[in-house]
C-alpha cells in the first residue's frame, strides 16, 4: 500500500465527508427557510386536497318551459272574465347533494315567468253594472319566486316568496303587483317517492297562478312522473279554483331531459280551463 493512501484514510476517518456540509454553509437549511419550506408544502397539500374529487357532488338543474291555456274566474262584486294566455319561464335549482326528485341537503330555487294575456267578458255575477262589460287590456304579466331550504333523508322544508301580477279590478288599465308566501313541506322515501304540501308556486307554469296544493313525485328509473292538486288562482283576478296537473320528465341524454305536463282547472262561476306545458331541463 502506498504511504499517501494511509494518510488520506486517516484524514477521512478523523473528518468524515458529510461534516463538510454544515447548516451554516447551506442557506436553504436555516431555521427560517425550513419554516418557509413547511409553509409551502402545507399550501401545496391544501391545494391538492381542494382540487381532489369529492365523494359528495352538488346538483344544478336549469329548466326552461313554454306553456299556454285558458282559465276563467270572477272579480269580487264584479263580472266573470276568461283569460287566454301563452308564456314561458325558466328556473334554476341548486342542491347540496345530487339525488333524484330535486336533490338533498341545502337547496335554493329561483324562477321567473312572463305571459301574454287576453281577457274576454263572460257574464255578470248577478245584475250587470255600468262598467261590468269593461275588461282589462291585453297585457304581458310577470311572476317569479325565490326560496331556500333543506332536504334531509326523509323530511324537507323550503320557504320564500312569490311575486306576481294580477288585475284586482276589471277596470284596471294594467296589471298590479302582488306578493304571496311560498312554503313547501315534503317527505321522501329512499329517493323514490316524494310527497309535498305547500302554498305558492310548485312549478314555473304556476308562478302567475299560485295556490294551496298537495302533490307527489315518483322516480321510475330515469323517468320522473308527478302530479299536484289544489286551489290555484284562476281567471284575471285573484279568484281561486280547483286545478289538477300531471307531469313527466323523460331523459334524452345524461344531461338533457324533456318535460311535458297538462292540467285542468275551473270553478263554479268561470267554468272549466286547461293548460299544456313543454320544456327541457339540463342537469349538471
Amino acid at each position: 500500500m502506498h504511504p499517501d493512501d494511509v494518510v488520506v484514510k486517516r484524514q477521512l476517518r478523523r473528518r468524515p465527508v458529510f461534516f463538510c456540509i454544515s447548516r451554516s454553509a447551506h442557506p436553504l437549511l436555516s431555521p427560517s427557510d425550513m419554516t418557509q419550506r413547511r409553509t409551502i408544502l402545507s399550501i401545496g397539500l391544501l391545494g391538492i386536497l381542494a382540487t381532489a374529487p369529492s365523494r359528495v357532488h352538488g346538483a344544478t338543474d336549469a329548466e326552461g318551459v313554454g306553456y299556454g291555456g285558458t282559465t276563467a274566474g270572477a272579480w269580487a262584486c264584479g263580472p266573470i272574465g276568461r283569460v287566454n294566455y301563452a308564456g314561458g319561464g325558466a328556473r334554476v335549482r341548486v342542491a347540496e347533494t345530487k339525488a333524484p326528485l330535486g336533490g338533498r341537503g341545502w337547496t335554493a330555487d329561483v324562477a321567473g315567468a312572463a305571459e301574454r294575456e287576453h281577457t274576454a267578458f263572460v257574464s255578470c255575477d248577478g245584475t250587470c253594472g255600468s262598467n261590468d262589460h269593461v275588461m282589462p287590456p291585453d297585457s304581458t304579466l310577470y311572476g317569479g319566486h325565490a326560496r331556500v331550504g333543506h332536504s334531509w333523508e326523509v323530511f324537507g322544508v323550503e320557504a320564500g316568496a312569490t311575486v306576481l301580477e294580477t288585475f284586482p279590478h276589471n277596470t284596471d288599465d294594467g296589471p298590479r303587483p302582488d306578493v304571496v308566501p311560498d312554503v313547501e313541506l315534503s317527505l321522501r322515501s329512499h329517493d323514490k317517492v316524494r310527497g309535498m304540501i305547500g302554498v305558492g308556486s310548485p312549478s314555473v307554469q304556476t308562478l302567475i297562478r299560485p295556490g294551496l296544493y298537495g302533490g307527489v313525485q315518483v322516480a321510475l328509473g330515469d323517468v320522473e312522473v308527478g302530479g299536484t292538486v289544489g286551489a290555484f288562482r284562476v281567471g284575471p283576478s285573484g279568484d281561486l279554483g280547483a286545478r289538477a296537473e300531471a307531469s313527466a320528465i323523460l331523459p334524452v341524454t345524461e344531461v338533457v331531459k324533456i318535460k311535458v305536463a297538462g292540467s285542468v282547472s275551473g270553478n263554479e262561476k268561470g267554468g272549466p280551463g286547461g293548460e299544456g306545458v313543454a320544456g327541457a331541463i339540463a342537469s349538471f
